[in-house]
C-alpha cells in the first residue's frame, strides 16, 4: 500500500525492504498460532489489541481487513512510527501487530515476539515454517507493503526511461537481491507501465477498505 502518487508517469521498481508483513503477537499470549489468536478474539471481544504505525497506513488496513475477515473485535492502538509499536508491542501494551518482516524477523528469532502466519501471498524465506494468513484460516488474504521509486509529474519519457534502465540492472544484481532478501524483501522489477496498473489496482482495493473503516485523518 503506502500509496502516495501524484505523477502521470510513475516507475516502480519495488525492491522494497519493508515488504511483506507478518502478524506477530506478545510472547505471553495465550494463542501460538493464527486461529487460537481468532478464537481468543472471539472468546474476548473488544479486549485484545493491536498495534500499528498509524493511521491509514498498510499495517492499520492490513489489520482492519483481517478483523473482517476472521469477524472478530480487536481494537486499533495507532502509533507514530514501527519503533514504537513494536516497543510497545514487546512489553506487552499491545496483544499483537502487523508488522513489516523487516522490523519482525530478528525480534521473533530473540523470542521477544511470536509469529503467527505471513500475510503475504507466499511464505518467506526468513520464515519458511511460518504459514500465510491463508494457509492458517483466512483463504485469500493477502496485505503487504511496498515501496515504489517515482518521478515529478512531466519528466520527459527518456529520463524515466533511463531510471528504469539503470535501476533495473543494480535491482538484478545478485549481491543486492541476496542483502534485501536477507532483511525480508521481495524484489520485484518492472515497467512504468506496469507500475501505473499496479497502483491503479491498489488504488481500487484499498479505496473499499477505506470507506469501510471510515479512517480519519489526526
Amino acid at each position: 500500500m503506502d500509496i502516495s502518487c501524484n505523477d502521470t508517469q510513475p516507475y516502480r521498481q519495488d525492491f522494497n525492504p519493508d515488504n511483506e508483513l507478518a502478524v506477530v503477537a506478545n510472547p505471553k499470549v495465550p494463542a501460538q498460532n493464527l486461529q487460537e489468536l481468532i478464537n481468543l478474539a472471539r472468546k474476548k471481544p473488544g479486549e485484545l489489541t493491536f498495534g500499528s504505525t498509524g493511521l491509514g497506513g498498510s499495517q492499520h488496513m492490513a489489520g482492519e481487513v483481517f478483523k473482517q475477515r476472521a469477524g472478530i473485535d480487536i481494537v486499533h492502538v495507532p502509533y507514530k512510527g514501527a519503533a514504537p509499536a513494536l516497543q510497545d508491542l514487546i512489553a506487552g501494551h499491545v496483544t499483537m501487530a502487523f508488522m513489516t518482516s523487516l522490523s519482525a524477523v530478528p525480534h521473533v528469532k530473540e523470542g521477544k515476539v511470536r509469529a503467527l502466519a505471513v500475510a503475504s501471498r507466499a511464505r518467506i524465506p526468513q520464515l519458511p515454517d511460518l504459514p500465510t494468513v491463508s494457509e492458517a484460516g483466512l483463504p485469500g488474504f493477502e496485505a503487504d507493503s511496498w515501496n515504489g521509486l517515482f518521478a515529478p509529474r512531466g519528466t520527459p519519457p527518456e529520463i524515466i526511461s533511463r531510471l528504469h534502465t539503470e535501476v533495473a540492472r543494480i535491482a538484478a544484481m545478485p549481491d543486492f537481491k541476496e542483502k534485501l532478501q536477507a532483511q525480508g524483501a521481495v524484489v520485484v522489477g518492472n515497467s512504468p507501465a506496469d507500475f501505473r496498473s499496479f497502483i491503479k489496482q491498489e488504488v481500487e482495493q484499498w479505496a473499499k477498505v477505506f470507506q469501510t473503516v471510515n479512517v480519519k485523518a489526526d
